[in-house]
C-alpha cells in the first residue's frame, strides 16, 4: 500500500509517543464511507475543504487519534488536508486548478 508522508513543522504526540512525520496511508472507499468526503464542489464547480470530514480522515490514515490531529499547527493541518484532497479527488481537483490558473491568466491579460 502507498504511503505519503508529511514532515511536521513541530512535533504532535500520537499513542503517548512524539511524531515529527504523519504516514498517511491511501484512502480506500471504507474511508470515505466512514469519514466522508473531505471535499465539497461549489455552485461553480470549485472544491470546498470540508474541515470535519478531512480531519476525520486524516486521523484514520494516519492511524492516530483525532486529538492528535488537533494538535499539527494550521501548516501541517492544511497540508494533510491538501494531501488527504489529492488522494480522494484525484482528476477533479486537477480540473479545478487547471481552471482557476486558466481564468486568473485570463484576468492577468485584461
Amino acid at each position: 500500500m502507498t504511503i505519503t508522508t508529511l514532515k511536521l513543522s513541530a512535533p504532535i504526540t500520537a499513542h503517548g509517543d512524539p511524531m515529527t512525520a504523519l504516514n498517511l496511508r491511501h484512502a480506500t472507499g471504507r474511508d470515505i464511507r466512514e469519514c466522508g468526503l473531505p471535499y465539497r464542489l461549489d455552485s461553480e464547480g470549485g472544491i470546498i475543504i470540508d474541515s470535519r470530514a478531512a480531519h476525520r480522515m486524516i486521523a484514520q490514515l494516519a492511524a492516530v487519534p483525532p486529538s492528535s490531529i488537533d494538535q499539527l499547527s494550521g501548516p501541517d493541518w492544511n497540508n494533510a488536508a491538501q494531501a488527504v484532497l489529492t488522494m480522494v479527488a484525484g482528476q477533479q481537483v486537477a480540473a479545478v486548478e487547471a481552471a482557476l490558473a486558466e481564468a486568473l491568466g485570463s484576468a492577468a491579460g485584461d
